[in-house]
């Protein structure tokens, strides 16, 4: 049995508002998908409820060629929108200058043009020169700037840039 078909059944309704869809192409705040029973594809689903030129959303964008369940905003079939995923590609959130991207690469979290990775980088960065002044001079190199540097390398496997 098909999700769609299981669906119908708990519904109990053979024309439920609820359908299943294979996600053919992503772009923006929209998608294309394919019922995969011969109807023609269907463009301009949407991702979020309102689809406009503000930035501002919170966004969750399906993997291409995985399945999600589609149904009518506010009950008008001519605007359909993703109201479940089966594959997730990446998450967006976006609220005025601060970013958070979520992907299989790791986390973006950036905030006026700065990443938190780049923040971290160069915190670690001045660690590493930190120098004291002692009665003989300045002091050397931190013994620990291997460990420092570790870190670093670290953090930017699960932190991107932006």
């Amino acid at each position: 049995m098909t999700l769609q078909e299981a669906i119908r059944i708990l519904s109990q309704n053979d024309k439920s508002t609820i359908q299943v869809a294979k996600v053919v192409k992503v772009t923006g705040n929209i998608c294309t998908v394919d019922f995969e029973d011969g109807r023609p594809l269907l463009d301009q689903v949407r991702l979020k409820a309102v689809i406009d030129d503000d930035e501002n959303a919170f966004l969750i964008i399906p993997k291409e060629g995985s399945y999600v369940l589609i149904n009518p905003l506010a009950g008008n079939n001519a605007n359909q929108i993703i109201s479940a995923y089966s594959v997730v590609e990446r998450l967006e959130l976006k609220i005025e200058t601060t970013l958070f991207k979520i992907d299989k690469e790791g986390f973006l979290l950036s905030r006026q043009n700065d990443s938190l990775q780049n923040v971290l980088s160069d915190l670690i960065d001045a660690i590493n020169s930190i120098t004291v002044p002692t009665g003989t001079g300045p002091s050397g190199t931190p013994i620990n700037s291997p460990s420092f540097n570790n870190i670093k390398l670290r953090l930017q496997k699960i932190l991107k840039n932006a």
